[in-house]
Order: C-alpha cells, then structure tokens, then sequence
C-alpha cells in the first residue's frame, strides 16, 4: 500500500483506477452516477418491488432523521440491482428506518488501492452523509474490499466516528429469526472473498444467510479464510489484465469444478461478481448465474 501511494504522487497510476478515482471525487461513486440518474433508478427499483410484492418499499434518498445510513456498491444501480432490491426488501422487512445518501453512493474506496488521501476523502464523505442523516449506525453493501477499509481505517481516517458500522450481511444473519423466508428451489454454493474471510472477519454470517435460503447448499474445499482468491481483487479489473486474471483464476476453477454443476454461485462482493462470470466462461464451468447474497436472500422473502 505504500509503494502504491508512492507512485500515485508521482503520477504513475493505471488509467482504470485513475478514472475511478475522478468519479469518487466528482460524484461520491466509482461508476459516475449522478443524483438525478440515482433518484431515476431508485424510483423505477421501488415500482418494480411493488409490482412484485404488492406493497409501498421505497429506497429513500437523502431522508432526514433515518436511523440506518445504507452504503451500496454503485453497480447496485446499474449491473446487480438485484442485491439493492433485496436490501431494501430486508429492512422493509425489519422495519428499519433507513436511507441512502446521495453524498456517498459507494462501499468501495479506492484510496486502499491507489492513495491515502483518497481514501481519506471518501471516508469523510461518509462522516458528512451520517451528520447531515443523523444517522446511528451505518451499513455497508456487498464490497470485499470496501468493507475491508469500512472495517479497519474507518476509525482514524479522519478522526473518531460517533456512530456504528456493520455489514449488510451482518445485520441480516442477527434478524434471520424474525425474517419470513421460504427457501429457494437452487443448488448454490457460496464464494469467500477474500477481504471478507481474510481480513474482514465475515465468514459464518453468509453462510447463515446462504443456509437459510436455499434447498440445497455446497460447501468449497477449502474455505473461508483457506478459500483461493477469484483472481479479480486488488484493483485488477481492467480489461488489459483479463489474461492474467484468468490465470489467477485456475486454482478457483479447480475448486468449483469439483462441486459439481450449480444453480448459483453466490459472491457478495462487487469486484468477485465482475470476475467470476469470465471464470466460468473461461474454464466452461457448469454454473448458471454469478449472483450477490441479498439478491437470494430477497427472492426467500415472503412479504406479499
């Protein structure tokens, strides 16, 4: 990490992590997303929960006086929307009083890969959005590595935080009692990533969740914090790496290989959703869909 920040002050960063990091300054997330593009999508999101469920769940925007501070991956707006209508269906569920904040739309932090202030930057942008929601407790969506930074530098980065942080996955394993599931008709297994089992303390939680869900559950040898890494963390998601991810990637092939075929391969993390459907092509796997755990989890909710 050092030798990173090092090279980012003399300007030698890759063009992918450096538009990244343009975006974060500009709009608060990796992807660009601007407010008006967001208020779209969670409106349209909310209309289809409603078609679906039959009831009113919002994904609120910027509401005053909320109690939970919801940090996404950007790519829930976009590519896995699933995983934010799932997250939305979960505190409807508990009936949290929640919101998004439009100052800070993105686990991920970069700065981890790039430049400690960067990584500064974007933490405040959180400390901003709790003051500004008067929120307790934060919650971060499904990012390996921006759980990683949530977990370890949230404290410090700017100073002591008044308020709480857990994961997403975290809050759902402790409430699994009181949610109204229905399992899953699906043989899926679940991916460690590696910022979650290697340095976010976040094992056994997804695999309650996983357990919970669906009819039939495959287990990875080895696993949690022994799990091979997919081949796409560490800033790596660039189109000129693909061949070296691919590589990176055999050991992780080998392993789901011998599971057996699979409905789905759940992995909360929003770099491992991006790798791992190239894995599966790459290494003709017999895997149906690459998916994130809320999105499992919101399809065994009964809410109608």
């Amino acid at each position: 990490m050092a030798m990173r920040n090092i090279l980012a002050k003399l300007g030698q960063v890759p063009r992918f992590i450096a538009g990244i990091a343009g975006n974060v300054l500009k709009t608060g997330n990796n992807t660009g997303i601007t407010k008006p593009a967001m208020a779209d999508c969670c409106e349209f999101l909310a209309e289809e929960l409603r078609e679906e469920t039959g009831q009113d769940i919002k994904i609120p925007l910027d509401k005053p006086g909320a109690e939970i501070l919801y940090i996404p991956s950007s790519t829930e707006f976009a590519h896995n929307t699933g995983t934010l209508l799932g997250a939305a269906k979960l505190f409807h569920a508990l009936q949290l009083n929640w919101t998004i904040a439009t100052e800070i739309t993105e686990a991920a932090n970069y700065g981890m890969f790039i430049d400690l202030d960067l990584l500064k930057h974007h933490n405040k942008r959180m400390l901003d959005a709790v003051r500004q929601t008067g929120a307790s407790l934060v919650v971060q969506g499904e990012c390996g590595h921006g759980w990683r930074v949530a977990k370890m530098f949230s404290e410090g980065a700017n100073g002591a935080i008044p308020f709480r942080i857990t994961h997403i996955l975290e809050l759902a394993a402790q409430n699994l009692a009181q949610l109204p599931l229905q399992k899953v008709a699906m043989r899926a297994a679940y991916h460690d990533p590696c910022n979650y089992a290697r340095a976010g303390d976040l094992a056994e939680a997804p695999r309650l969740i996983l357990q919970a869900c669906v009819t039939e559950y495959r287990e990875m040898s080895p696993n949690r914090e022994l799990n091979y890494c997919c081949g796409g963390g560490s800033g790596l998601l660039m189109e000129e790496m693909l061949a070296i991810r691919m590589q990176l990637a055999q050991k992780k092939a080998e392993q789901l290989r011998a599971l057996g075929p699979l409905d789905a391969l759940v992995a909360p993390c929003a770099s491992c959703k991006a790798q791992l459907p190239h894995v599966i092509r790459h290494y003709g796997l017999d895997i149906g869909k690459v998916t994130g755990l809320m999105e499992i989890l919101g399809a065994a909710l009964t809410l109608a």
